[in-house]
């Protein structure tokens, strides 16, 4: 497990062949109050960060910078952890995941190839009119409260596993 207190910005600057890979293997684990793919200093560099062999992310932001990069979800788990707003590009397909507290608000269509929760006291605000896909579970709360809200929907979710919302949850 790695725990970094500020942010982790996955490419470097000054050089566009500062590139930053984050590869993670089965059972890691990287904590982190914020994380940026690709750099936005001068001459930003690209950043990747592939999750095929499994690993959690957990963070209060994900952002992309002004380079970009490469996301590649695989069997990882992204543990979302703060108020924050997912960015319009990149994030948005996840194999597993979970927003344990504060708001999360999807910018973009949403696809989820494995489970979600959305945890006591933590909000899931889906995009207005986009396409939300969760091949996996849907848990609501854990007993005592959580909020998954889809407003301004133009078609319905596509929840193809379980769907459970817990005692105090709100969908």
């Amino acid at each position: 497990m790695l725990t970094v207190t500020g942010a982790v910005v996955v490419g470097g600057a000054g050089n566009t062949n500062r590139t930053g890979i984050i590869t993670f293997a089965s059972g890691s684990t990287l904590i982190a109050n914020s994380v940026q793919l690709g750099n936005s200093n001068t001459t930003p560099a690209a950043g990747t960060i592939d999750m095929t062999a499994g690993g959690t992310l957990q963070t209060g932001v994900l952002s992309v910078g002004t380079a970009g990069g490469t996301w590649t979800p695989g069997a990882g788990s992204v543990v979302m952890t703060a108020n924050n707003t997912l960015p319009s590009s990149v994030f948005s397909s996840f194999n597993n995941f979970r927003v344990t507290a504060g708001a999360t608000t999807t910018s973009q269509g949403l696809t989820i190839g494995g489970n979600l929760v959305v945890g006591n006291a933590a909000t899931l605000n889906a995009a207005a009119n986009a396409a939300l896909t969760v091949n996996g579970t849907t848990t609501i709360g854990g007993g005592t409260s959580g909020t998954f809200n889809i407003t301004a929907y133009n078609s319905s979710p596509v929840l193809k596993g379980l769907v459970t919302v817990n005692s105090g949850a709100i969908w």
